[in-house]
This record gives C-alpha cells, structure tokens and sequence, in this order.
C-alpha cells in the first residue's frame, strides 16, 4: 500500500472513530439542522489540517527538531490514552456491560500493542475497517423504512457528550504531522478530511430523520437504533454494526499510538520503545478512565 493511499485510509478512520457513536447525538441537540453542524466544522478542520501539514515539512536546527517530535510523541500518546478510555467505556455501555473495567482495559491495551507490531498491520486494519463502514453506510438506508424510537438512557451528560463527540477529530489531526513525515501527500489528506465530515454529516442526518428530536436523548445509543430499524437485512446489518464499532472504537488508538511510535523512532530505537509505550498508554489510560468514569 502506498503511503498516500495509507495515509488517506489512516486520517479516514481516526477522524471518523468514535465520533459515529457520540457526534449524532450531540449534534442532533441543535434541532433537525444538526447534520449541517460536521460541514460547519469542515473550514476550520482544513485550516487546522493545512497549518499542521505545512508546519510539519518546516526543518528546524537537531536539538529543537527533537524536543519537538519528544512532546509530539507525548501528545500522541496521551491522545492514544484517551481514546482507549472512551473506547473501554463504551464497549462496556454498548456490548459488554458486566466486564471488569480494568481487564477490559488492559486487553485493549493488549490488542493495541500487537495492532502497532508493524505498519502492514496498521494500514490493515485501516483497509478492513474502511470496507466494514462503506458496507455499513451502504446499508444504513434501510433502517429508514421503520423508525423505533427506544428509550435508552443516555450516559454522558451534555458537556461530556459534546467533548467526546468532538475528540476523534483532535486525535484525527493529531496525526496529522506523522502522516506527513511518512512521505503522504497533502491531496489525499484533505480529502479524508472532506469526506469525514461529509460521513458524519449522512450519519447525523440518518439519525434525526428515524429518531427525530428523540435523537438528541439517545446519546451513543442512537446510531445502532437506526441501524436495528426497520427489517430489511436485519440480521446482516447488526451483525456488520458489531464488527465495524469494534474496529470503530479502537482505531483512533491505534492510529495515534502508531503515530507516536513512529515518531519515537526518529529520537531512539530499540526492541524496548514499544512495550513502554503500551504501558505508558495503559497507564494514561488508568488516570483517565477515573475522569471518564466521573463524567458518566
């Protein structure tokens, strides 16, 4: 896989993550307007997306070149970490209620550990979880034809919502320096941005046309009502639903995780780098779920 192909797919993915849960909702608070509110962000995501790109081409002397690619690779990692507490916490809300948070936790920790083995890995499941969410978007339609409204109680209060709603497109340009060191061209990045938006926009707008107002009480429950609406490929599309949020509920950390081994790398290498930056992820991830945990 080329890297601009690898770097589309990359920035796709995290900027997509667990905002497909989370972004609905929230957004469906503004009124039945509310898919307009990813466009709206699309300027300033650009602007974002343009400056880091560009910044990130820009030579700098050795020693300051290097202390910025050390607090890079931090931010990346504490990123990472926030990503995989979101991705804990809803896993446990939405498919495993009754598991022990912590080994749920150091398992995802686990699984993101041999995701960042190598970047044929990375790029792999990127290509996977793309294929998993064009069939998902294909079939989402067919939950139009019978709208459910189920009353879920929602578990993060507006302002938590919306902070978490938001987080896959910081972690998403985060990335963004990473992808560029890697030789990925500026074309395909923008339009993985563009066409970002553009998803969470048609999912947002799914939303509120099968819940209406009630969408906006859902929280990260109404984007998998929609999906079960209706009858048509029923079974198919739960089925896909499950495997494509798995994969959706981990990308973003992988993805940042891998961005801050990479550029690890370009300060010090060793067999030791990846196991100690699992754990210091894991152990972000530990401080953070107390945070998430007190927002529930």
């Amino acid at each position: 896989m080329t890297e601009n192909k690898a770097g589309f797919l990359s920035l796709l993915n995290t900027l997509t993550g667990s905002g497909i849960f989370l972004l609905p909702a929230a957004a469906a608070r503004a009124g039945s307007g509310g898919y307009l509110i990813p466009l709206l962000a699309l300027p300033v995501l650009m602007y974002a997306f343009l400056f880091l790109y560009h910044i990130s081409l820009l030579r700098a002397p050795q020693a300051a070149a290097s202390a910025v690619r050390a607090v890079y690779a931090l931010i990346c990692a504490f990123l990472a970490a926030c990503s995989l507490s979101l991705a804990s916490a809803l896993c446990m809300e939405l498919m495993l209620p009754g598991v022990n948070p912590l080994l749920l936790l150091a398992a995802l920790c686990a699984v993101l550990y041999l995701c960042i083995a190598s970047r044929h890995t990375v790029n792999g499941l990127n290509l996977m979880f793309f294929i998993f969410l064009a069939i998902l978007l294909l079939l989402l339609p067919l939950g139009l034809s019978g709208a459910r409204a189920e009353r879920l109680a929602p578990r993060l209060n507006g302002s938590a919502a919306a902070f978490a709603a938001i987080l896959p497109f910081f972690a998403g340009m985060a990335t963004v320096p990473a992808l560029a060191a890697q030789g990925a061209d500026k074309r395909p990045l923008s339009l993985a941005v563009c066409l970002a938006c553009l998803l969470q926009a048609g999912i947002t707008a799914a939303c509120i046309s099968v819940l209406g107002p009630a969408a906006a009480a859902q929280g990260s429950y109404a984007v998998l009502i929609t999906l079960k609406s209706g009858t048509a490929l029923l079974s198919l599309r739960v089925l896909l639903a499950s495997l494509a949020f798995s994969l959706t509920l981990l990308k973003p950390a992988v993805n940042l995780a891998n961005s801050a081994l990479l550029t690890a790398r370009r300060l010090t290498d060793g067999k030791w780098l990846r196991p100690v930056l699992c754990a210091a992820i894991f152990a972000l991830s530990l401080c953070m779920r107390g945070i998430i945990t007190a927002l529930l």
